[in-house]
């Protein structure tokens, strides 16, 4: 848990700016990718439109405990209702260029 006064309940704060955004997104037509708590705020309908990158979770780096934990709870129990869950890396991104693996071509197809 952080200790900043300045950090404190900065997630809920950032819930309670989106919220008004995120009800005018509802009518919106298209897919969402999303990858925050706001997803908290989506109706079903949005949610089943929704990729949802989960790459940032680290419950070290709550800022409003304990009711954040909660959220994330919560939250996790919505994944279910995405169109798609992509999980990531917490941190970085693809390896560098030397360690991705090499593409070798179209697989072997088989004679039988």
């Amino acid at each position: 848990m952080r200790s900043n006064r300045v950090r404190r309940w900065r997630k809920l704060r950032h819930l309670a700016r989106l919220a008004p955004t995120v009800r005018a997104l509802d009518a919106a037509p298209g897919v969402f990718v999303w990858d925050d708590l706001s997803l908290l705020l989506f109706t079903p309908r949005m949610r089943a439109r929704t990729v949802f990158v989960l790459h940032h979770y680290e419950p070290l780096q709550h800022d409003s405990a304990p009711l954040e934990a909660l959220l994330w709870e919560r939250l996790f129990g919505m994944l279910s209702q995405c169109a798609a869950v992509v999980c990531g890396p917490v941190l970085g991104g693809l390896p560098p260029r030397s360690r991705r693996p090499r593409r070798t071509g179209h697989p072997q197809r088989s004679s039988t």
